[in-house]
């Protein structure tokens, strides 16, 4: 039966793509969530604390720079995006939101049992009044007055959002979703039941994440622990688990696509081989066939 790489293997792996490179390099781009929190978790007391308003509208103006360039970094501000268009100022409101207080227990929360899966889950997707969850806060914060533009953020948007700020939910971008899609189909008896929507599943997607992390926790912890991830929130974790899944899934069809120029193949390969060391010298179908195999997905060579 079709297995995937363990979760050690696979946060390690992403992980890879950072932490051998000096800040700045071009292949740091990934450090820019440890920039982005760090910098969040840092100046949210300061903020509460400040009694001049315009000490507050700086820090604002600081976290939104922060803001700004982890989504940047992470793909939300390229082609037709939404963000496009706007510059880092659009993110104040939204930073505003996402450091009062009534969030605190957000940053850093640890999921222990239902009660505490219950409480993240009212935080962030309630969609009542002034217990409006943060989610909702967050995605509601980027609307324009008048505008005749579609100016609703994205769910992805929003995942990427409170991944960069608090740590406490997955970025729901493709790469992530396609790790679940496969996860799935390899654990079809999964206790989990991962829905792979957040638009119209979203607490019931996170609830199942959460268990997820609970049933993993000990797996979790041991690799903060035993590498650099000790100060990475277990759902930031989760969220390279998933994504590696996806990111490797899509090289590994990339390969053998017959719409793909050797040019396109070729830099697939090379990508593959930067986190696979022992398939070089191997062709575009045998690269793509261990990629595979890796992910839980049993194919033969074409």
């Amino acid at each position: 039966m079709a297995e995937i790489e363990d979760i050690d293997i696979k946060v390690n792996r992403f992980y890879s793509l950072i932490k051998d490179y000096k800040e700045g390099a071009p292949e740091t781009r990934y450090k820019s969530w440890e920039w982005c929190h760090d910098a969040f978790v840092e100046k949210k007391e300061e903020y509460r604390k400040a009694q001049n308003e315009k000490v507050k509208e700086e820090i604002v103006d600081f976290l939104s720079l922060h803001l700004a360039f982890y989504l940047a970094s992470w793909g939300m501000y390229r082609g037709s995006s939404y963000l496009l268009k706007r510059d880092y100022k659009a993110h104040k409101k939204a930073v505003k939101k996402i450091l009062d207080k009534k969030y605190e227990d957000l940053w850093g929360f640890e999921l222990k049992d239902k009660t505490s899966i219950d409480n993240a889950k009212k935080l962030l997707f309630n969609k009542e009044g002034d217990k409006r969850g943060i989610y909702w806060v967050v995605k509601e914060s980027y609307n324009i007055e008048q505008s005749n533009e579609d100016d609703e953020a994205s769910d992805t948007l929003t995942t990427k959002i409170l991944m960069g700020t608090f740590g406490c939910v997955p970025a729901f971008d493709r790469y992530l979703k396609a790790g679940i899609s496969a996860y799935k189909k390899v654990n079809t008896d999964s206790k989990y039941k991962f829905t792979q929507q957040i638009e119209d599943e979203d607490a019931k997607t996170f609830e199942e994440i959460a268990k997820f992390v609970i049933g993993n926790k000990d797996k979790l912890n041991k690799i903060k622990k035993v590498s650099a991830l000790e100060k990475y929130p277990l759902m930031k974790l989760v969220d390279m688990y998933f994504w590696e899944i996806g990111y490797e899934l899509d090289i590994a069809k990339g390969l053998v696509s017959p719409s793909n120029s050797e040019t396109t193949k070729n830099r697939l390969l090379k990508k593959a081989q930067s986190l696979l060391k022992e398939l070089k010298g191997k062709s575009f179908e045998e690269v793509s066939q261990q990629l595979y195999e890796r992910n839980g997905v049993e194919v033969g060579v074409n």
